[in-house]
């Protein structure tokens, strides 16, 4: 069971889903099928609107890293499915999980892991992708809470940048060190912002739903 969809490197193709009682994920030879490994990361994740994890595996160098459902982190060894270390997002930065669960797949960017646990601990959060440790936390002054999207990498007037659409708004990280930088809320609603953020050179566009276009 599960939304998730697949990255394809090198001939393996990473997934995710529920098996059984447990939150899994998968590798499996793109060519024939033949599962390569099968590693359980966390829990069966029980969610409104349909059971499983929502997100894509992210595959950078020789690890595979995913998040789950209920906020469950896991990096995993690409050819062994090993591994190396977990946690779950939004118990260590006190965020909440949102109505039909965790959606984001995670961005792995020049040595630093980002996602968006949404919590009144960080809003947007950078991990060291080898141990999982903490290199950066950013609380927006509205300590937006996570929406159902994914960061996007932009550099808008020469400051590298990591733009998502969280459950109130747009708004920018600095790469460096995570400051805030910016927000702009008209595209979201009160309801489900999904859609991840586009970026073209140094334009941003943002668009949801449920009545707002």
């Amino acid at each position: 069971d599960g939304y998730s969809t697949v990255s394809v490197v090198n001939g393996v193709l990473y997934t995710m889903g529920n098996k059984e009682t447990v939150e899994a994920v998968i590798a499996l030879d793109a060519g024939t099928g033949e599962k390569l490994w099968s590693t359980p990361v966390a829990w069966a994740s029980k969610l409104s609107a349909g059971n499983g994890p929502r997100g894509t595996p992210t595959v950078a160098g020789d690890r595979v890293y995913a998040l789950g459902g209920n906020g469950h982190l896991a990096c995993l060894d690409r050819h062994t499915g090993d591994i190396h270390w977990r946690k779950n997002i939004l118990k260590e930065f006190r965020g909440g999980v949102p109505g039909w669960g965790i959606c984001e797949s995670v961005l792995v960017d020049d040595g630093r892991l980002i996602c968006t646990p949404g919590g009144t601990d960080a809003t947007v959060v950078a991990l060291d992708p080898a141990a999982g440790d903490v290199i950066w936390k950013c609380v927006t002054p509205d300590k937006d809470r996570a929406g159902y999207a994914s960061v996007a990498l932009a550099e808008i007037g020469g400051v590298k940048q990591y733009v998502q659409f969280t459950g109130v708004g747009t708004i920018g990280v600095r790469a460096s060190d995570g400051r805030f930088l910016w927000r702009e809320d008209s595209a979201a609603n009160p309801t489900a912002n999904c859609s991840s953020p586009q970026v073209a050179g140094e334009y941003v566009f943002s668009a949801s739903n449920y009545g707002t276009g």
